[in-house]
């Protein structure tokens, strides 16, 4: 039986296929698993700002009827200083780079998948390590939709 980490792997990788790093706006996908393991993505909603998207009726009544949530947003990353912090609006710094975020979760658990544009092949797996207001407002959708 496949992990969620597994499945979050899997359907970040049918993201990969149909979303590039410019997204005008955040997706909310609704995710379930068919009876053979199969993973389905629907896209359920869209909007410019993340939290304003986290916060409607629409992201609760996906997250209720689904087996779980996918939210993909796409920006700039830039390195961290000595102190693990950001110096700077990330979209100004000498070695920005574009990222696209996805972050799968469920009541019982989340993982994040960032993927760079100019390391596509090469995604990054964080499994429930995720902190800060992103992190934080995904788990109010969540407790918002049980």
């Amino acid at each position: 039986m496949a992990t969620f980490t597994d499945t979050a792997t899997i359907g970040e990788e049918i993201i990969n296929e149909k979303v590039g790093y410019e997204m005008g706006e955040a997706h909310l996908y609704s995710v379930n698993i068919s009876l053979n393991g199969q993973v389905s993505l629907t896209l359920a909603t869209k909007a410019r700002d993340v939290y304003d998207l986290l916060e409607s009726d629409t992201a609760v009544s996906v997250a209720r009827v689904s087996d779980f949530i996918a939210l993909v947003t796409t920006g700039w990353a830039a390195p961290l200083n000595a102190d693990g912090e950001a110096e700077g609006a990330p979209s100004e710094h000498p070695a920005k780079r574009r990222v696209r975020l996805s972050v799968f979760a469920s009541r019982e658990s989340v993982v994040s998948v960032l993927r760079f544009q100019d390391e596509p092949n090469s995604p990054v797996v964080d499994e429930g390590q995720a902190t800060g207001t992103l992190a934080d407002a995904v788990q109010e959708l969540l407790s918002r939709s049980a």
